[in-house]
């Protein structure tokens, strides 16, 4: 296994590149917050994939934070050579046991076992991705004021 950048070893990032493909946005967004890490107690790595937050640029909304809805097509990502699954189920929002909705994916890929947590909204207290220019009706990335100071 060679590790990416990020410590990431390189079948995740091709995972992360399918679960891309079966993600389909319903307006204008182009990123998805992914992360991973392994549990080595159990030997599996667990893997997270969500939406991502948007802040408005531009009319009566201005500066306000919004996240675009997606379809995540499970069927075809579960026929995707190399991928099985071996469970899928669905968990709604429910106090501390579970913060927010998603759907978990548990198998393996490329015979690496993984849970795979597809979120159904961006998590509280990320920093925004993107913004929705509504003059010029374009998707850019979020700029980090702090950098831009230095």
């Amino acid at each position: 296994m060679t590790p990416d950048n990020f410590g990431h070893p390189r079948w995740i990032l091709k995972l992360f590149g399918l679960i891309r493909n079966h993600w389909h946005h319903q307006g204008q967004c182009y990123s998805i917050h992914f992360d991973a890490w392994r549990n080595a107690e159990k030997r599996f790595w667990q893997l997270t994939a969500s939406p991502v937050h948007q802040q408005l640029f531009g009319g009566s909304r201005d500066g306000a934070s919004v996240w675009t809805g997606y379809v995540f097509d499970s069927g075809a990502f579960s026929r995707e050579y190399g991928v099985w699954l071996q469970e899928l189920c669905l968990m709604s929002k429910c106090g501390q046991e579970t913060p927010r909705p998603k759907m978990v994916l548990k198998g393996s890929y490329e015979k690496h076992n993984f849970f795979i947590d597809i979120f159904l909204e961006p998590e509280d207290g990320v920093d925004v991705s993107e913004v929705l220019d509504t003059i010029t009706n374009q998707v850019r990335p979020a700029r980090i004021e702090e950098e831009e100071d230095k």
